[in-house]
């Protein structure tokens, strides 16, 4: 009985929700910066910064995007790549981690530039990631056109930080090589951000009470 409770519990405190611990705001319909790998633009992607004060698991990324073709009008369904990279500057980035999921048109964003603007989650994802500050991006694979993620400049932003232009462009295959480009650089200068989010684990309160009182009851038995 003792074991099968001990097996319970440990079950029950996996249970968590995913909630969003990082939106760089609503799209502002200012512009759009590339990011995208496949079609008229290869590995190009579009980062910006996010802080965890605490070891955090991240379970999911977000991004408000648009494609700029015809036949993806109504969005885009397929694959979409994603990539999380540390001390970035102009001198180059670390690349953290990087991988693929597969993403639909979600709730409609409005529309930026004459384009509908959709959200696109990548879920299932199991990031651990240490307290500090991170830059991520996710790119779409449109097979023609370009796709863009949304500025932003910070309405109804979650986390930090929010709207303090630290967005840049990798795009190799354009800039003949890997180091970071600003985004201020490429739109003229002012403040540049994306409106692109980060999902995380977080337990929710009926698993923490639970888990209280399995304790309490074990507690309780060895006492008898």
């Amino acid at each position: 009985m003792k074991k099968t409770l001990i097996i319970a519990l440990v079950a029950v405190a996996g249970a968590a929700n995913a909630q969003v611990v990082f939106y760089g705001g609503n799209q502002d319909g200012r512009d759009g910066i590339a990011s995208q790998n496949g079609g008229a633009v290869t590995d190009a992607i579009a980062i910006d910064n996010f802080t965890l004060s605490a070891n955090t698991t991240i379970t999911g990324l977000f991004a408000n995007m648009f494609c700029d073709a015809t036949a993806f009008a109504n969005g885009y369904t397929g694959n979409a790549g994603y990539a999380i990279y540390k001390s970035v500057s102009t001198s180059g980035a670390t690349l953290v981690t990087s991988g693929t999921g597969a993403v639909t048109p979600g709730a409609s964003q409005g529309t930026n530039l004459g384009n509908n603007v959709f959200r696109y989650t990548i879920s299932g994802l199991n990031i651990a990631l240490t307290a500090g500050t991170y830059w991520f991006g996710v790119q779409l694979a449109p097979t023609s056109g370009q796709s863009y993620t949304a500025t932003t400049s910070g309405a109804s932003g979650v986390g930090s930080p929010i709207a303090d232009g630290n967005s840049y462009l990798i795009w190799p295959g354009g800039f003949g090589n890997s180091n970071p480009v600003p985004v201020a650089d490429l739109e003229g200068g002012g403040k540049w951000d994306l409106s692109q989010g980060v999902l995380a684990a977080v337990p929710e309160p009926a698993t923490m009470a639970a888990l209280g009182l399995g304790v309490a009851a074990l507690l309780r038995r060895r006492r008898k």
